[in-house]
């Protein structure tokens, strides 16, 4: 900082009061207007040169140039002054903002301490040093390592619940991927009227006829029951009741009134209510509770083969389309509830009756009851699953995502990695799921452990008839034929990513943010030209998409290690650049 004539901006200054100090502006501004004197100064107290020794010397230096005695006291004029020069641009002056962390400590702190009883030095604050000048407001009240400490603290919690958080989501991904590339690559098509025990551990894909090998009866209604060729047989029992409905509305020219309007009215209902709980009762009387369970119940068939193949129990759950069951049955069915005889005559519309209201076909009447019977018959069917024998019995059981190692190993050790897997239970899987880490650090993985706690207590969830998105685990079956190429288009569409992508959003977000508090103490102090706020964010951003990677090469490496090795060398190359450009820019 020189003028154009060699003379220094930089002045030695004497007060009329006698008080001897530096300006940095050349203004002498803590004379207050009476400044008897005033000289350039030595090459070591300008500004910005390298041989700059520092605010509090140079003020020394000017009592030794201006012939001060021993008991003057030597002002230095802060530098926050010298951003009030109206000569200086908004760079020049973000620049001097910028040079605060060579001068080691603020001058107005080295006053303070120096000279306790000296005039007290008044930081201004300029709008030529935004982020600048808010630290020198901290560095008066002496609040900036505080903020500084509070918002590392924050940064690091904030990473110890993001990480977490991504892991879970990347290794449910990383575990998904894993059964589709080996149900793509390894699924064999096998016929199942001859079971091949060489075939134990590999994920076959049959197609033959289904059949039910023992008696369906309903515990309720004991005179419906199939000797055979029954698989499933579901029971729908309803009332006919008054049922109470509210609706919202606004009155009034405005709008403002609020009411509600209840209404009523009639039809059949898998539940019962009574009208004392109405808003009202009076004319809309349901009677007394019907003595027969209301509601859907569903019997399955306790030995169903599949050719040669016994199917379990969790894959015949995936089974749904029922039809009519009327045709085998006769046209009464009697049942004994309550100490009473109910009797349901067939109509026409496929419902067995019983008219306790005393209405008739077409014109039903409260306290009416019907029955309906609907059956899944034996008929072609399709698996696709791990297959296995348990007490000398072919079976299927789910096909999970196994731990495999990089090297040496070998088809026989999959196919038993397979085949233990498969014996796990839902609740043990569960447990695996858990992060191992206990005593003190055992928070740090509270929120993995806590998504995991919303997975269903059976992970293979029979409502999810191809993929299961909680463990990846395979276990198809439907009814009618499929080539296995159909079969594996419907497993890789039923895959589900929302539960991954809500786990990333979340994670990074939360990163994000805890990356940002990290890095905001040292971007105070580097934001000489301005956009250091832009700088952190990008740099915090990169940061972040750097953790998730990593997180995915990690999970990637415990089910395909080739594939997270891959991702791995990508993730480190990507951040030598980030660190090379970094260096570079800062």
């Amino acid at each position: 900082l020189r003028s154009a004539t060699g003379t220094t901006v930089e002045k030695c200054c004497r007060c009329t009061s006698g008080v001897v100090g530096w300006s940095v502006s050349g203004q002498c501004r803590f004379c207050e207007g009476t400044v008897l004197s005033s000289i350039n100064v030595v090459p070591t107290c300008v500004w910005q040169s390298s041989s700059f020794k520092g605010a509090q010397s140079c003020a020394e230096t000017c009592v030794d140039l201006l012939g001060g005695s021993a008991n003057l006291v030597a002002l230095v004029e802060t530098e926050v002054e010298a951003m009030q020069v109206p000569t200086l641009s908004d760079g020049e002056g973000a620049a001097l903002a910028g040079s605060w962390p060579s001068l080691g400590q603020p001058p107005a702190l080295g006053i303070a301490r120096d000279a306790p009883n000296a005039v007290s030095v008044l930081l201004e604050i300029a709008s030529a040093g935004g982020a600048a000048a808010a630290v020198a407001a901290d560095y008066e009240g002496g609040r900036a390592p505080k903020q500084a400490f509070f918002l590392l603290l924050f940064g690091s919690l904030a990473l110890c619940v993001a990480i977490p958080i991504l892991w879970f989501g990347e290794r449910t991904f990383a575990a998904v991927e894993s059964v589709l590339a080996g149900a793509r690559s390894d699924g064999i098509e096998v016929t199942g009227k001859e079971v091949d025990s060489d075939f134990d551990g590999c994920l076959v894909h049959v197609q033959g006829t289904l059949r039910a090998s023992s008696a369906v009866f309903d515990r309720y209604f004991p005179m419906v029951k199939f000797e055979n060729g029954c698989v499933k047989l579901r029971t729908t029992c309803e009332v006919f009741r008054w049922i109470e409905t509210a609706e919202e509305a606004f009155e009034g020219p405005s709008g403002r009134n609020f009411k509600i309007d209840y209404r009523y009215h009639q039809a059949w209902s898998a539940t019962f209510e009574s009208n004392v709980r109405f808003k009202d009762p009076i004319g809309h009387s349901n009677g007394v509770r019907p003595s027969v369970p209301l509601g859907t119940k569903v019997e399955t068939c306790g030995k169903v083969m599949l050719d040669e193949y016994a199917v379990p129990p969790e894959m015949l759950d995936a089974l749904s389309c029922f039809d009519s069951a009327a045709d085998r049955i006769r046209d009464t069915v009697v049942a004994y509830a309550g100490g009473q005889k109910l009797v349901f005559s067939l109509e026409s519309s496929g419902y067995f009756m019983h008219r306790a209201g005393g209405g008739s076909e077409g014109r039903d009447q409260v306290g009416d009851l019907r029955l309906r019977f609907e059956d899944i018959r034996d008929g072609p069917a399709t698996a696709f699953a791990l297959q296995r024998h348990a007490q000398g019995q072919a079976t299927f059981a789910p096909y999970r995502p196994i731990r495999r190692r990089l090297c040496s190993w070998s088809e026989e050790q999959e196919r038993d990695a397979l085949l233990k897997e498969a014996e796990k239970s839902g609740t043990i899987i569960r447990e695996e799921m858990l992060c191992p880490t206990g005593g003190p650090f055992g928070c740090l993985c509270c929120c993995c452990n806590l998504a995991s706690r919303f997975l269903p207590r059976d992970v293979d969830d029979p409502s999810c008839r191809c993929l299961r998105p909680q463990t990846g685990s395979v276990m198809y079956f439907r009814q009618g034929h499929e080539t296995l190429q159909d079969t594996l288009l419907k497993v890789a569409i039923s895959r589900s990513t929302r539960q991954v992508w809500n786990m990333r959003l979340l994670g990074l977000g939360i990163g994000f943010v805890g990356l940002c508090s990290f890095f905001c103490p040292f971007q105070l102090h580097h934001d000489a030209d301005g956009i250091g706020w832009i700088r952190m964010a990008v740099s915090a951003l990169t940061v972040d998409l750097l953790v998730w990677g990593g997180t995915n090469a990690v999970a990637h490496c415990i089910y395909r290690p080739a594939i997270g090795f891959s991702i791995m060398i990508a993730v480190l190359c990507f951040a030598g650049l980030f660190i090379h450009g970094s260096l570079a820019l800062f």
